[in-house]
């Protein structure tokens, strides 16, 4: 115990001497909080539930009980107080109504019944081959971010801080990613899955269609950690007084930003074909005025691959680190893989809806 502690304080000392190092530990202590937060209000938020509900039947037990034994009597005040007995128990139903319908909603989650350690380490058996895969990652970046953790004084060594620090919020970040995979896993596989919200929407938290959508989900929230990679660098950069490339700098947020919103694209194009026809796999792109901008963007798309494989053997790189420049390669390469499914499953409506255009003049 006492080697543990020491092993705790240690990589504390040696990360808040570095700023790499302490944007590392405030990004785990930030993320750590805010998930046990997430825990405890989704357990509490129940529960909360569960005891107004109850509260408001008693309420209404006892009004109901009162008003019965002011019935016979036929006074002023007993009128009035008949009047705002019933004013209550109106209110009180209609507050029941409200509660019992949120209780109902929040029984749909599969996941209510879980405990706070259950929800926080994935603690349940996963089913299907998919969620036992990603239990299984889930367990292992957990590991892994313990290990870098605990282990700063050997890998402080070896490593370049900068490339220690970014191993530490990638392991992390993945830990997080798939331990949120593993709840929603357990969530579909139970026949739940809720389309609805913003929060939904904007990060397309949904049971992927296909294994198109599947591919787009994981391309998209990759793009989103590049993301938050990108603006991570900048700030410490800056407020370290390093003078980097302004293309660089622009490039480690623009490309996967423009990866992530085109990512979405697609997931979401596989979503609404899915609800037309089965997938059949990628068809030939037509040119019109409807997919000509989606031609152009993959071109686009294109042109950026061409341009960071050729960053990757520049002599001079607009990057300072080959991390970088492989993380460029692979935004460029999801963006194009993304633009050009994307353009596939538009031209496809396209090409399905002239028979269906056609039957229905004919019918006419």
């Amino acid at each position: 115990m006492q080697l543990l502690l020491t092993q705790i304080s240690g990589a504390t000392w040696n990360m808040s001497s570095d700023p790499h190092m302490l944007m590392a530990a405030v990004f785990g202590v930030l993320t750590s909080f805010a998930t046990v937060v997430q825990n405890l209000s989704a357990i509490f938020e129940f529960q909360s539930l569960e005891s107004r509900t109850k509260q408001e039947k008693d309420r209404i037990r006892e009004d109901s009980e009162l008003l019965a034994t002011l019935q016979e009597q036929t006074t002023e005040e007993a009128m009035a107080a008949r009047k705002q007995l019933q004013e209550d128990i109106r209110l009180a139903l209609g507050r029941l109504v409200r509660l019992t319908e949120a209780s109902r909603t929040a029984r749909l989650d599969p996941n209510h019944d879980l405990s706070f350690f259950q929800r926080l380490f994935i603690l349940f058996a996963p089913r299907g081959r998919r969620a036992v895969v990603v239990h299984v990652l889930a367990y292992a970046f957990m590991i892994t971010v313990t290990m870098l953790f605990l282990g700063d004084a050997y890998f402080d060594s070896r490593l370049h801080t900068e490339t220690y620090a970014d191993m530490i919020v990638f392991s992390g970040y993945c830990a997080l990613a798939f331990r949120s995979w593993a709840l929603s896993e357990r969530r579909w596989r139970l026949g739940y899955d809720p389309t609805n919200g913003l929060r939904r929407s904007v990060f397309i938290l949904r049971a992927p269609v296909n294994h198109a959508m599947l591919l787009a989900q994981i391309c998209f929230w990759a793009s989103n950690f590049w993301i938050a990679e990108g603006v991570e660098d900048i700030v410490l950069d800056a407020a370290n007084g390093i003078h980097l490339p302004v293309l660089g700098s622009v490039l480690k947020v623009a490309a996967p930003l423009v990866a992530a919103v085109i990512c979405r694209k697609w997931a979401l194009a596989e979503v609404k074909e899915s609800a037309r026809i089965p997938w059949m796999g990628m068809k030939l792109p037509v040119w019109n005025s409807r997919t000509r901008p989606l031609w152009l963007l993959a071109l686009v798309c294109l042109t950026e691959l061409g341009v960071s494989i050729a960053d990757l053997f520049a002599k001079q790189s607009v990057f300072l680190e080959a991390f970088h420049q492989w993380a460029f390669v692979f935004e460029s390469v999801t963006a194009c893989v993304a633009s050009l499914a994307w353009l596939s499953l538009t031209s496809r409506s396209l090409i399905d809806a002239v028979p269906e255009e056609a039957s229905r003049s004919a019918a006419a």
